[in-house]
């Protein structure tokens, strides 16, 4: 309310509150984008985690889902393994959470094909 008296005090005349909310608001909103990123930050480029010797597991406090077997799953439209697909290993370059076991190695997928799914 005391924004609307000094913007009519500088115009020199006398605007609708509503008009003023209305024009406040495509000023405060104009050009920008308020959307909220939501979960973790987007994977870098294809190129950049396809480049060998760059690349270590390491071990994390917490378990994420693994990114290869989370992209299979949304693909094919299901679970892919029995078993919870929860892992404690990242990329230490990437600090994507990939599956490193004897039976699936996700890293090694995840580093070496284009279409990992």
């Amino acid at each position: 309310l005391n924004a609307h008296v000094i913007y009519d005090k500088l115009r020199s005349r006398r605007t609708p509150f509503l008009s003023f909310k209305k024009d406040l608001v495509r000023e405060l909103i104009a050009g920008r984008s308020y959307r909220k990123d939501y979960g973790r930050p987007r994977r870098g480029p294809v190129e950049y985690r396809l480049v060998e010797n760059k690349h270590m597991v390491e071990f994390s406090r917490f378990s994420r889902a693994c990114v290869v077997c989370s992209e299979k799953i949304k693909r094919r439209g299901g679970r892919v393994h029995a078993e919870r697909v929860r892992v404690k290993t990242v990329c230490s370059s990437c600090q994507v959470s990939l599956c490193v076991r004897p039976t699936r190695n996700c890293f090694a997928l995840y580093h070496t094909q284009e279409r990992y799914w």
